[in-house]
């Protein structure tokens, strides 16, 4: 009964073997005590079924805390390794893209216009077409209004960005999509 509750309690896995097996080891002997000594031996006081079924209970007791202390320590290890992994994978956009750029989760925008506003809304969301257009003029030099609004519906017709009204003004954003593959992309999760 008691290598029943150890290998019960070893299939799910969760405390280090050397412990699994310290603890089967502990119950194999309590219940070899119990029901496998020979008649006359003196070395181990004899139990009875209750004993071993309260020894038992007090073991599983102790093993379920051990459990609870081992994820608690484990947890920051796990979020250590979830940082790590996502800071090795900016790394390896940075080397391989020479910078986390749109062309990276929108490979198909080819116009640099239109990346470039990308860009800013990446870098300032929730901004109106002249907030854009001196942006993208402070990255390129040059940009007239006029274009920065063809470029915008375009773009709007993409499903890239979104326009939204706040008074009487138009506010441009990424559309959900655009922001949740930039989020994938980081290893983030929105």
């Amino acid at each position: 009964m008691a290598t029943l509750l150890v290998n019960q309690r070893c299939e799910t896995g969760s405390l280090p073997t050397e412990i699994r097996l310290s603890i089967f080891y502990q119950l194999r002997r309590i219940s070899c005590k119990h029901s496998f000594s020979p008649p006359g031996y003196h070395g181990f006081v004899e139990k009875d079924d209750q004993d071993v079924k309260n020894e038992i209970k007090e073991l599983t007791k102790r093993i379920s805390e051990l459990e609870g202390m081992l994820a608690a320590l484990l947890k920051p290890l796990t979020d250590a390794r979830k940082t790590t992994e996502r800071y090795l994978k900016l790394a390896g956009l940075l080397l391989d893209h020479g910078g986390l750029t749109p062309e990276v989760i929108l490979p198909d925008l080819k116009d640099p216009i239109s990346k470039d506003i990308v860009r800013v809304l990446l870098e300032r969301p929730e901004q109106n077409i002249s907030q854009i257009t001196d942006l993208v003029k402070s990255r390129r030099g040059s940009a007239s209004r006029r274009i920065i609004r063809t470029k915008l519906l375009d773009l709007e017709d993409q499903h890239i960005i979104q326009k939204q009204q706040q008074g009487s003004r138009a506010i441009y954003t990424l559309t959900p999509e655009v922001i949740k593959k930039w989020t994938q992309l980081l290893g983030l999760t929105i």
